[in-house]
């Protein structure tokens, strides 16, 4: 339903054969240990991974249904078994895998034979989540609108104490409404920015509306990229790293190359005097899509006061110290 979920949540996962036994399934597309069922999705790739030694099965949904959150799932077993690891998963298809005792478990199914599986995940309130997507984060920041004390919780001394660092970091958070989402990335370990702590991390979440927020993974994983502008921040990597997960957000709205409001793309430039500054304007749709990076036809108007406007009426000359508020029309 297109509504997001933070929070420290907890998963839960279990097979249920003919006969009524049960099998917690560890885990979705992650490493399979001793004696754990894991569900491998075509989400992880071509095949599970996995080494010799366990049991696998292709499974298939009955009556296609879509496997998600708080929902039993009828599934029929499809082909013969396999203890060579490594299964292909079929494209749109679900590999069930199973070591030790959940090998065990699962000895003695057969072609056509119907499996239930039901996954849950679940609020620190025990309110079911209906999701379909999740990425990992830790830890929680901003939690009704309170900046929580984690800051000891990501770092640790060579004797696993908690420290406290400025990184690089990134944050994703909604307001009240739970309808507008916040996606941000602080620069740091680079000449343009030292870092954050998680705490004023949560302070500028919450700055910029936010009732809840949490930390993602940071370091050289912080990027924020926009179509159209590209990168947009400065990765202490120096280059762009390569990182297991992204969010990204898709416009769900037509094709409109009209601008319909600019803005300018510095919001607060330091000037020195004798300086001209000609700014660059950004143009967005109706809806709020940057369409022009470099809008032309604009022009600058301030108070004579601090400043005059020169070059056609694109460019600001300053001529007494002090803040000028610019404006730009089209």
């Amino acid at each position: 339903n297109k509504k997001i979920y933070l929070a420290d949540m907890a998963y839960s996962g279990a097979v249920k054969k003919a006969d009524g036994s049960t099998y917690p399934i560890s885990s979705v597309n992650y490493l399979r240990n001793d004696h754990n069922l894991t569900l491998y999705t075509s989400r992880k790739g071509a095949s599970t991974g996995t080494a010799a030694g366990g049991v696998e099965f292709v499974i298939a949904p009955e009556n296609n249904e879509v496997l998600s959150f708080g929902k039993a799932i009828k599934f029929k077993v499809s082909g013969a078994s396999s203890a060579a690891g490594n299964m292909s998963i079929p494209s749109g298809g679900f590999v069930l895998s199973g070591h030790g005792n959940a090998a065990n478990f699962m000895n003695g199914l057969a072609d056509g034979d119907v499996l239930e599986v039901t996954l849950s995940l679940k609020m620190p309130n025990g309110a079911e989540v209906p999701a379909r997507d999740v990425a990992s984060g830790c830890p929680m920041i901003l939690e009704n609108g309170v900046v929580l004390d984690n800051d000891g919780a990501l770092e640790q001394d060579q004797n696993g104490n908690p420290t406290r660092s400025r990184q690089p970091r990134t944050a994703v958070g909604y307001d009240a409404t739970g309808k507008n989402l916040v996606m941000l990335v602080v620069d740091g370990l680079s000449d343009i920015s030292v870092g954050a702590y998680p705490k004023v991390l949560a302070d500028i979440m919450r700055y910029v509306g936010c009732d809840d927020a949490i930390n993602l993974d940071g370091g050289g994983s912080s990027e924020l990229y926009v179509k159209n502008l590209g990168i947009c921040n400065v990765p202490s990597d120096g280059k762009e790293r390569t990182v297991a997960n992204g969010l990204y957000a898709v416009a769900n709205v037509p094709v409109d190359n009209e601008i319909a409001t600019i803005e300018f793309a510095q919001y607060r430039p330091l000037l020195k005097e004798k300086d001209q500054y000609t700014p660059v304007i950004y143009g967005y749709n109706k809806y709020g899509i940057l369409i022009d990076t470099n809008v032309k036809g604009v022009k600058l108007s301030c108070d004579k006061k601090h400043g005059r406007i020169i070059n056609k009426g694109i460019t600001l000359q300053p001529i007494k110290e002090g803040e000028i508020t610019l404006k730009a029309t089209i």
